[in-house]
């Protein structure tokens, strides 16, 4: 070549960075070329891929604009990762000129099925890890939160635990797991390219039933219904079975039936009733709950509730109620008659936390006194009387109560 003149770049090839799909171009603008010649190679795989204005590569992909032999313009559609590189424009010129231009391409997040974690399921008091790996570029940030928005109960860097609302890394550590670890938990990948991905995945915890007794001791007339209840709260479901006193079991019909419903998550709610209530009836009911994890047990006592009438003047109406006990048990009666002309008239029955009724006075507060020192006396609260029913060897009370309603 006898040009007088060298040729020059007019201006820099730029480095482009786009999302994949896009459509870029990579302009070499050359002044004095003559009877040069401009190539495009790609650095990395040293591949030919233009020669003045003759396209060489047979990527579909790839195409060359060129015009008033200064012009050659690169130009690479929908691209792809296998695109990302340095794209060099080359002048045959002695020694050798040449520009170079770098593509990067932007990934959105990608969840790696087979490397992260699938639901799991995991007994009580066990350890677990989570993973969620993602993929991308630039690199994604993987957080961690619950679906139902409860906190997460984590092991932080110095082993103390402590609940947060999100946890950021591609694994979640979970000690000591609880039934309050299991529901639904969220893998969230973001790397600023949209759109941002996540995985759902579940968290299992089995656990033994645990058996929840309203009322573990039950009064009822005889000839009536009497009604056995009892939440189970376990995972996997529990069988649920009922007995009396040595093991004796019921088959359902007029005398007996059994009805179970959905309570609250994991609880399932047994009722078990016995009609026409007999003296063969009364006694020591368990409700026994059964799942591959373990096995409860829960005792409700069913005695009578006897209702006495009593011969008054006519000024006067009056009922007791006696509570009775199992035939052979504790015989113990004790009678309180509230029956003063000064005290006002009843407003209400209420169950005191140790299963007695005893009645309100609306301004006699000597009465309530007297009640709420009967209550102290059995030294129970109402968060005993809830777990009554799984205690053994408790002492029996009997009470008669009278009210007396006077008339003026």
């Amino acid at each position: 070549h006898c040009n007088d003149v060298r040729p020059t770049f007019s201006e820099p090839i730029p480095n482009i960075t786009v999302p994949a799909g896009r459509d870029i171009e990579f302009p070499c603008i050359v002044e004095n070329l003559g009877n040069y010649r401009a190539a495009w190679l790609k650095v990395e795989s040293k591949a030919i891929l233009s020669i003045h204005q003759n396209l060489i590569t047979r990527n579909y992909r790839i195409s060359l604009s060129h015009s008033d032999n200064k012009n050659f313009v690169l130009q690479v559609k929908d691209v792809q990762k296998s695109d990302v590189g340095s794209y060099m424009c080359q002048l045959n010129t002695v020694p050798m000129m040449s520009q170079v231009g770098h593509l990067d391409v932007l990934f959105p997040p990608e969840i790696d099925l087979r490397s992260s974690s699938a639901d799991e399921l995991v007994k009580e008091g066990t350890n677990v890890t989570l993973s969620c790996l993602a993929k991308g570029y630039p690199t994604p940030k993987v957080t961690w939160r619950r679906e139902d928005n409860r906190h997460i109960l984590i092991k932080n860097v110095e082993g103390d635990t402590q609940y947060v609302n999100s946890y950021e890394g591609e694994h979640l550590v979970l000690v000591n797991i609880t039934r309050e670890h299991s529901g639904a938990y969220l893998c969230i990948a973001v790397n600023g390219v949209p759109p941002s991905v996540s995985k759902r995945l579940m968290l299992y915890v089995k656990y033994s039933p645990v058996i929840i007794v309203p009322n573990g001791f039950l009064e009822v007339e005889l000839q009536t219904t009497a009604i056995l209840t009892c939440v189970v709260d376990s995972f996997p479901s529990s069988r649920i079975y009922w007995v009396k006193d040595g093991g004796t079991s019921f088959t359902l019909g007029k005398k007996y039936d059994i009805n179970e419903r959905p309570a609250r998550e994991n609880q399932i709610e047994s009722i078990f009733k016995i009609h026409n209530l007999q003296d063969v009836d009364l006694g020591i009911y368990k409700c026994l709950a059964k799942n591959p994890v373990g096995i409860q047990v829960a005792e409700i006592y069913v005695y009578e509730l006897k209702p006495v009438t009593t011969s008054k003047p006519r000024t006067t109406d009056s009922a007791d109620f006696m509570i009775v006990s199992p035939k052979g048990g504790p015989k113990n009666i004790s009678k309180v008659n509230w029956s003063s002309t000064t005290t006002s008239t009843i407003a209400s029955m209420e169950y005191s936390s140790i299963g007695e009724y005893y009645p309100v006075y609306e301004d006699t507060s000597s009465i309530l006194q007297e009640a709420n020192k009967r209550i102290k006396s059995h030294g129970q609260s109402s968060a005993s009387n809830e777990r009554r029913g799984s205690r053994g060897g408790v002492s029996m009370y009997f009470f008669v109560l009278c009210f007396v309603f006077i008339t003026s």
